[in-house]
């Protein structure tokens, strides 16, 4: 297999990964996060935190897809982009295992959310790792 053809299927399963763990959150975590009655706990902000991270998910996740369907090689462009998404990905990734350790610590209600997000991060980290990988071995544009 090529480096290119390599590059393009690492960023699918890169996107795939993220898409999984946005419609994961919105549809296991969210409802979960709504019901959360420990004491001092801010569900309406949390949802809507999660909202706004698993949408922004979806559409980098898409983005990646356009990206590797449409890419011949790495350019100046397509580098500063994968950065950008690099960059972007990872804060929501950040985002969703700082509330892994949240929910973790408020008791048994919300052990099973706190595993889901600890996994749903956990595959937006792998899925960060191909990018990064894939802006390596992208062979530049001829």
């Amino acid at each position: 297999m090529n480096k290119l053809k390599l590059s393009r299927l690492f960023l699918l399963i890169s996107a795939a990964l993220f898409a999984v763990s946005a419609i994961g959150v919105i549809m296991a975590v969210i409802p979960a996060v709504r019901a959360d009655t420990f004491p001092g706990s801010t569900p309406e902000a949390a949802v809507t935190a999660f909202w706004v991270g698993s949408l922004l998910s979806l559409l980098l996740a898409a983005i990646l897809c356009v990206i590797a369907v449409r890419t011949q090689g790495r350019g100046r462009g397509l580098t500063a982009l994968l950065v950008v998404l690099i960059l972007l990905l990872f804060f929501i990734s950040f985002a969703f295992q700082d509330a892994f350790r949240a929910y973790a610590a408020e008791g048994p209600a919300m052990q099973t959310t706190a595993g889901l997000l600890r996994l749903f991060s956990n595959m937006d980290y792998l899925g960060l790792l191909l990018i990064i990988i894939t802006a390596f071995i992208l062979p530049k544009k001829a």
